[in-house]
């Protein structure tokens, strides 16, 4: 992973020896970068994973068990990390810990149909937004109560429902 500063216009390796399937949607709170690792892994091979260098120069492997890894987003008090899952379809919460840990990581949502999330957001709200790739006019709105919010990206309509049992 390479750094780039925007004021000097100098680049330099920010995180050696990752491998180049890594790094996506990468997202940085008090100074520390979240990223996940996909590589080839799926449902198949669940080792993608989820990493934070700090801002002391630290990698530290905080998930090693995802099947595909790729979208990554903060909550807006920083202290959970949504994770989406591609290959099972799901976007996983792992809280973060005050020493630095995670614990009880577990599935947020379970999605259905289609494809797995690709990229996330957070909203003014606190709330999820998923967009799910080869469906590149769609995307689901998580509020923070976990209502499903279904929306056209060019229709200002929207469709609420309750998120399945």
């Amino acid at each position: 992973m390479i750094g780039y500063d925007l004021q000097t216009g100098e680049s330099r390796w920010f995180v050696e020896g990752m491998p180049t399937s890594c790094c996506a949607s990468p997202v940085i709170a008090n100074g520390d970068l979240y990223f996940t690792d996909q590589g080839q892994t799926g449902l198949h091979d669940p080792t993608g994973r989820v990493y934070r260098y700090s801002a002391a120069g630290q990698l530290t492997c905080l998930v090693d068990t995802v099947p595909s890894p790729n979208g990554i987003v903060l909550n807006k008090d920083e202290t959970t990390l949504f994770v989406g899952v591609t290959r099972a379809n799901a976007v996983w919460r792992v809280p973060l810990m005050l020493d630095g840990g995670v614990s009880k990581v577990g599935v947020f949502v379970q999605l259905s149909g289609g494809v797995g999330p690709d990229s996330m957001t957070i909203d003014a709200e606190d709330g999820l937004i998923v967009v799910r790739p080869r469906r590149l006019t769609q995307r689901t709105a998580l509020a923070p109560l976990a209502r499903f919010i279904q929306a056209s990206m060019d229709s200002a309509a929207a469709e609420t429902e309750e998120p399945p049992t």
